[in-house]
């Protein structure tokens, strides 16, 4: 932090300029990335874990269970994933942990979905019902054929959804519900310049260009 160099532009000294506390913008950047990634690794991991073991429960189970853990799935999916983790923040406070565990538990609609679709479609194939029609274990039909089948497009769903997941918190430290201040969180970050935003552009500017790039890039 350099007191006699308040909201400074880019020069040589700072080369993105500084925010109203005089600290280094690219300094708190660099920083700051890795809450970003903390948070959209974690997030995701959360969802497609939690995702993956309900989708897989409910592509190999009928009735009542099926029906439960679907309409469980479908009042995931019928509220956005940054309303769902609003929710979330309300109830359990901010904080980097809480972030994760909201914008994880949102994310976990999408992959059960995408699961079970798989399960569906993996569990009618001859090799399936040849290894049933054999007497082999039902665990390890499930750990031999089906597994391996469904864990490589849920990976690819995984790499989509970091995107998704790290602009959802992005946006919960924005509006405040997020991650605490003084951490360099990029959403914070953005929030904290828009008081300043006609004068002072770069102190949003920075961290939103950083935001955008990389949404843009894991896209």
């Amino acid at each position: 932090q350099d007191p006699d160099a308040l909201m400074a532009p880019p020069s040589a000294a700072h080369w993105c300029g500084t925010d109203s506390f005089g600290q280094d913008l690219l300094s708190r950047v660099i920083f700051g990335t890795r809450y970003v990634f903390l948070i959209g690794f974690s997030s995701v991991a959360i969802g497609a874990v939690g995702g993956l073991t309900i989708g897989l429960a409910a592509g190999l189970t009928h009735g009542a269970v099926e029906w439960g853990l679907m309409r469980f799935v479908d009042a995931i999916l019928a509220l956005p994933s940054l309303i769902m983790a609003i929710a979330f923040i309300s109830i359990l406070g901010p904080g980097i942990d809480k972030v994760i565990y909201a914008v994880g538990f949102a994310m976990i609609g999408p992959f059960a979905r995408t699961v079970r679709a798989d399960v569906l479609q993996v569990r009618a194939q001859a090799f399936v019902e040849a290894a049933g029609l054999m007497g082999v274990d039902r665990l390890r039909i499930i750990w031999r054929h089906i597994l391996p089948n469904v864990i490589f497009p849920l990976a690819v769903q995984a790499t989509i959804r970091i995107a998704e997941a790290i602009l959802v918190s992005s946006a919960l430290s924005f509006l405040g519900l997020g991650v605490v201040p003084a951490a360099p969180d990029w959403g914070l970050m953005i929030s904290e310049g828009r008081a300043f935003i006609s004068i002072v552009p770069w102190i949003s500017g920075v961290p939103g260009a950083a935001l955008a790039l990389l949404l843009i890039s894991l896209s």
